[in-house]
């Protein structure tokens, strides 16, 4: 699987563009202000197929052009905790505006989620097996992030893999679908 991540929107967001061995599969982890600007060409331009969308957590700067890749075929997942974060988040607007007033309503779209997911649920992308991990911190349910889990001690937790995120770490399993 071949990983990819690019900083993107004010705060610097990272995104990532994760393809299959293959190169036939793709799949996308957070979907920040110019993600879809960035990463739809680029996915176009290989030929890979995106098949899911993978957001974080809740908060604006990770989900905010998640809309762009539903539409453009990806299934959507995220943690059920953070249903009202993405699934509203005009609502939470004025907070966003508050800090960064040059945005507009245009980027406050809310996107529906395909499938909801809980503390070591499991799904199949880019022909790798993933599971997440709930941590809780930044947001209601916080997030999911790849982690293959060859890269994981035995002894790891989520704290000493990556100890300044609250994530709900996405693991490869390593075996290939």
């Amino acid at each position: 699987m071949k990983i990819e991540a690019a900083s993107l929107g004010p705060f610097e967001t990272n995104a990532y563009l994760l393809s299959s061995d293959d190169g036939k599969e793709c799949i996308v982890i957070d979907a920040p202000q110019g993600a879809a600007a960035k990463l739809l060409p680029l996915i176009k331009d290989r030929g890979l197929k995106l098949t899911h969308l993978l957001l974080t957590h809740g908060h604006w700067d990770h989900m905010c052009e998640a809309h762009a890749f539903a539409a453009a075929g990806a299934e959507v997942l995220a943690h059920r905790a953070d249903r009202e974060l993405i699934e509203n988040i005009e609502a939470y607007k004025d907070r966003y505006l508050a800090m960064l007033p040059e945005l507009s309503d245009a980027d406050f779209k809310s996107v529906k989620v395909t499938t909801w997911l809980e503390e070591g649920s499991t799904f199949v992308a880019a022909g790798k097996a993933f599971e997440t991990r709930h941590v809780p911190a930044t947001a209601r349910a916080a997030s999911c992030s790849p982690v293959p889990a060859s890269k994981w001690p035995s002894a790891a937790t989520p704290s000493s893999v990556a100890p300044w995120a609250g994530l709900t770490y996405l693991m490869a399993t390593g075996t290939s679908c």
